[in-house]
């Protein structure tokens, strides 16, 4: 928290006079069919998948070099306004403080596998991060040569108190990330870290990622995650795949697989479609997403 106050008073005190510009306005959309299938016997699993989201965001600088900033989605104006959505910043010299609805250091490190699908066929190939509900955080990050550090502290005044630290170096053909996690609530019982690392690499038009998570838990069983994903695009056309696999208990595990094709119309226009298996039960997506 101190080293946060720190930068903070770094950052404000060379800010000097400053100059803001105007806001600007952005958007996305979608409309298709989705199907998931659920257990229970006789449910309509078949259905239409439309919606419209604009988003603001504002941007200035200061005489002596000081960048500041926010972004929020419309939709969630009532949230950002009490900060659990949306971001405000201030940047200087490589080093850059964010607070709000921003994610954590490890997540921003490691990352998530490549999703398939117009609306994410079910998102399976998304790991869980330990502090990720934590929608009130303060993330410092610097930036210099391909590297980049995270830390990140949860609200200070809620009941379970999380930070994390993240690290990441990437190049035009690969690149690395760790991330570390913290969790604690009063008492022993919900207590928790957790680790993840992830690995990617690109070659002719082909992108590779691997994640490892692990979590240590108090008094429950330690769960881990792993996966793979793989991106090759063409043109306008791209092809993604991937599998991951989730500790649900000490005895069970759950596994996640996806494929998928998108196509770019051109415009902000893009066709997508995709398939997957949320262990054992079927996801399937098509339509058309919109970038504004």
């Amino acid at each position: 928290m101190k080293k946060i106050l720190l930068a903070t008073t770094v950052l404000v005190g060379t800010a000097g006079f400053a100059f803001a510009d105007a806001p600007t306005l952005s958007g996305n959309g979608r409309m298709g069919i989705v199907n998931a299938e659920t257990a229970a016997a006789g449910d309509k699993e078949t259905s239409f998948n439309s919606r419209v989201r604009a988003s603001v965001s504002m941007s200035g600088a200061t005489d002596g070099g000081v960048e500041f900033g926010g972004s929020f989605g419309i939709h969630d104006a009532g949230a950002a306004a009490s900060g659990t959505e949306g971001s405000v910043y201030v940047s200087a010299s490589g080093v850059k403080l964010t607070m709000g609805g921003t994610d954590s250091a490890s997540q921003n490190a490691v990352g998530q596998l490549a999703g398939v699908g117009y609306a994410g066929a079910g998102s399976g190939e998304e790991i869980g991060y330990l502090t990720g509900s934590d929608k009130e955080m303060a993330l410092i990050s610097f930036s210099a040569s391909g590297f980049t550090g995270y830390a990140s502290i949860g609200q200070p005044d809620n009941t379970t108190d999380t930070f994390s630290i993240g690290a990441a170096y990437s190049t035009d053909a690969f690149g690395f990330g760790f991330g570390y996690e913290d969790s604690d609530a009063a008492g022993t019982a919900s207590d928790a870290t957790q680790t993840s690392i992830s690995a990617s690499a690109t070659v002719s038009g082909l992108t590779a990622k691997v994640i490892y998570m692990s979590q240590d838990q108090a008094t429950a069983y330690d769960a881990s995650s792993m996966g793979v994903s793989a991106t090759y695009a063409m043109d306008a056309v791209s092809l993604t795949a991937y599998y991951r696999q989730q500790e649900t208990s000490a005895t069970n595990t759950d596994t996640y697989t996806g494929m998928g094709a998108s196509y770019s119309l051109g415009g902000g226009a893009t066709l997508a479609g995709g398939i997957a298996d949320a262990d054992g039960l079927a996801r399937a997506d098509l339509g058309v997403t919109f970038s504004f």
